[in-house]
């Protein structure tokens, strides 16, 4: 008889614990009322041995997270919060304070930062146009919550219109109550 799912060292007083949980839980789901032993380093089941099937150790690659970058006009721009400071240092020269966002005025810059940002664990979406990325709000609505995640924001005589800074955060805006913005071309 074999324990599936458990992928432990018998040995350890750890395993032992855990197939004990695993083996109440299972029993309530089953309503058998078999006795699990654990006795010299092995387990037995109604009588029978229970034998712990191993498995091979594997890698697991840890998730990246992505930038999005956008050009506006003779500027690439994007909009991330690092908690890392040692990153948010290192590109504290490309910040601009009064909009919240990084830009990087020559191509040199920016593709020096995003090797900086690749090397950290970033995935890099330069994305060229934009289109799917605005967003627009009557001028009488509220839209903090989504001026908060826009790269570039402009009004019209009757609405706001935002860029935003990824495809979470335009979801975001139109579950906020924003339109997919389909006039011109604006950034």
């Amino acid at each position: 008889m074999y324990a599936c799912g458990a992928v432990l060292n018998p040995s350890t007083q750890d395993a032992a614990d855990f197939l004990v949980l695993r083996w109440q839980r299972l029993r309530l789901t089953l309503g058998k009322h078999k006795p699990l032993i654990y006795l010299r380093n092995r387990f037995y089941l109604g009588g029978s041995e229970l034998k712990v099937m191993s498995a091979k150790p594997f890698d697991v690659t840890k998730k990246r997270k992505r930038i999005t970058a956008f050009p506006l006009g003779k500027i690439w721009v994007f909009k991330y919060f690092f908690g890392d400071k040692d990153i948010f240092r290192e590109l504290a020269d490309y910040y601009n304070r009064g909009q919240y966002r990084f830009e990087f005025k020559t191509a040199t810059e920016r593709d020096e930062a995003f090797v900086l940002l690749e090397n950290n664990g970033f995935d890099i979406d330069l994305v060229e146009d934009p289109s799917k990325y605005v967003v627009k709000l009557d001028k009488s609505s509220r839209y903090a919550p989504v001026l908060k995640n826009s790269v570039e924001y402009t009004e019209t005589s009757n609405e706001r219109i935002f860029l935003m800074k990824d495809m979470v955060s335009v979801e975001e805006a139109l579950n906020f109550g924003a339109e997919v913005y389909e006039g011109a071309a604006i950034f």
